[in-house]
């Protein structure tokens, strides 16, 4: 259970700032990457970013009936979250693709639901904890949001589109951070030490294998 949380909170810690700031930079990313010709597709990234949060939040904890074995759940997930896609795209095929984008993520956001369910009835874990396991980095993240959108607001007449870009990513790394900070301590010393011990591992000396050093 204690891996588990850990786990799901490191995910999201990554995850759901990204697609956060996805959503709030894409106006300047998606041209600046692809070019002018490219900025109707905008909302659709944006759409889609906000999908790939609530994606995330899922796939996490869509890792319980893995680890317990129970691949027949698993199938039947999968299944549910494309039929869902599906029917999603089918329901707003002629609105444009604006429209299927934000669908496609608000079935996201419903299989959110359903895994949450699954996860009670596998380890009588209730929703609603579930639910606050990502209470501290969802806060954070809409703190990061509110910083960033109202930067954007204040300078998007007086920066230069890159600039503005640029700016915009440091100040949501920033105040992201912060938040964590203030919020989630113990998540953030958590992520550090994951972080040193990945590194001790890939930058340990290898042992000497023993006999190596035999007079020859």
């Amino acid at each position: 259970r204690e891996i588990h949380d850990t786990s799901r909170r490191l995910g999201a810690m990554i995850a759901m700032p990204t697609f956060i700031g996805l959503a709030l930079v894409a106006p300047e990313l998606i041209p600046a990457t692809f070019g002018g010709q490219w900025s109707g597709a905008v909302p659709v990234v944006q759409a889609l970013a906000i999908g790939g949060a609530c994606m995330s939040i899922m796939s996490i904890s869509a890792m319980i009936p893995q680890a317990l074995g129970r691949w027949d759940v698993t199938l039947v997930m999968r299944a549910l979250a494309t039929a869902l896609t599906v029917a999603a795209i089918l329901s707003v095929r002629e609105a444009g693709l604006v429209a299927i984008a934000a669908a496609v993520a608000a079935g996201e956001a419903m299989m959110i639901l359903v895994t949450f369910d699954v996860v009670r009835r596998l380890t009588t874990e209730p929703m609603s904890e579930q639910a606050l396991a990502y209470a501290p980095i969802a806060t954070a993240g809409l703190i990061m949001a509110a910083a960033v959108f109202g930067w954007r607001q204040l300078m998007v007449d007086d920066l230069a589109h890159m600039t503005l870009l640029a700016t915009s990513v440091i100040l949501g790394a920033a105040v992201y951070l912060a938040a964590l900070l203030v919020i989630a301590l113990p998540l953030v010393h958590q992520a550090w030490d994951l972080v040193s011990s990945v590194k001790q591992g890939v930058f340990a000396t290898p042992a000497p294998i023993k006999g190596s050093d035999t007079a020859g």
